[in-house]
């Protein structure tokens, strides 16, 4: 694991597979106090409302044991906060990392607005990415959504989902692309999907670990959410009181752990995209070597000042005889 007193963990090296997680680790240890207040400030307030809208939300259904046009708006501003919030996560994420890489002392002490102008660029290169993927995905639904009802495909694409899922594995590289390089959508998608399958075994690892780690994690954060949404449903379906202490404290439960399972979903997705970025910067350096093109074009320049050094002392010399000739 990387020193965390180095004043820079170095994207572009050359890293085993296990040290390009724990880089990606140090980085969130080094940034966690200005991640959570960014997050308190632009997260949070999301994971509110959004937890607000599912208390309502199965509050309704479990009452009227049907599903209104009420519901399905409800339902439908839950996805567009998902939509909004995820946009958001990403622009924090690859923001937080180009301030830390702009910044010569990194961004431990960058307050929330100086990290404004990050996040307002962020946004608005992620709304284009988003409707690039969705665009991408619903091609996708409608070619094997059909073909899965036909016996003898729908058998072919259930044995290959997993092999398919892992080949698709350079997609988590395209924002990577997209945010530090400042490409076009598509020619980050190439690019991606370029350092994606030349180091395909090495980031299968690495999303089959992240796959485990954010399942176990989601998981734990989302029993104590459905426990309480069932104890909820079970109480309404009773016809208990709406006034009840044990009503109000069940709906408590379930606001906190609502939020917290929104929460905790957006920051492994924070963790996921950190530990794509330094795969990145492994991929890049595995493949094209770019710290020793640096090494040599700053080696090129330095030797250029030393070959105008002797000019500037000849001026210096001169300037001592016309001292003495005064």
């Amino acid at each position: 694991m990387e020193s965390l007193s180095q004043n820079k963990i170095e994207l572009y090296v050359d890293r085993p597979f296990g040290v390009r997680f724990n880089a990606a680790i140090d980085f969130i240890k080094l940034h966690l106090r200005v991640l959570l207040k960014i997050l308190a400030c632009f997260i949070l307030p999301i994971c509110v409302i959004d937890a607000t809208f599912v208390n309502t939300l199965v509050n309704r259904i479990a009452i009227t044991r049907d599903i209104s046009v009420m519901d399905v708006l409800f339902i439908l501003l839950l996805l567009l906060l998902l939509v909004v919030s995820s946009v958001i996560s990403l622009a924090i994420t690859f923001g937080l990392f180009k301030a830390y890489e702009d910044n010569p002392e990194g961004a431990r002490s960058m307050t929330v607005k100086e990290f404004v102008p990050y996040l307002k660029e962020g946004i608005r290169r992620g709304i284009g990415l988003f409707f690039f993927l969705f665009f991408v995905y619903f091609v996708m639904m409608i070619i094997f959504v059909p073909m899965a009802f036909v016996p003898v495909i729908g058998s072919v694409i259930s044995l290959l989902q997993y092999p398919i899922s892992f080949a698709m594995s350079p997609v988590i590289l395209i924002p990577v692309v997209y945010y530090l390089e400042n490409k076009g959508i598509i020619e980050s998608t190439k690019r991606a999907f370029a350092l994606g399958f030349k180091t395909f075994w090495s980031l299968v690892g690495m999303y089959i670990i992240i796959e485990v780690i954010s399942s176990f994690v989601t998981v734990f954060a989302l029993v104590p959410y459905a426990i309480v949404i069932v104890m909820d449903i079970v109480a309404l379906s009773k016809s208990f009181e709406a006034g009840t202490w044990g009503l109000v404290f069940v709906n408590f439960g379930m606001f906190v752990f609502g939020i917290l399972f929104v929460f905790v979903y957006h920051f492994i997705a924070i963790i996921t995209s950190y530990a794509a970025v330094y795969h990145y910067g492994y991929a890049v350096e595995h493949l094209e070597h770019v710290s020793v093109v640096a090494d040599v074009e700053n080696f090129e320049k330095m030797s250029d000042n030393s070959l105008d050094a002797p000019e500037s002392i000849s001026e210096n010399l001169n300037d001592v005889d016309n001292f003495e000739n005064l």
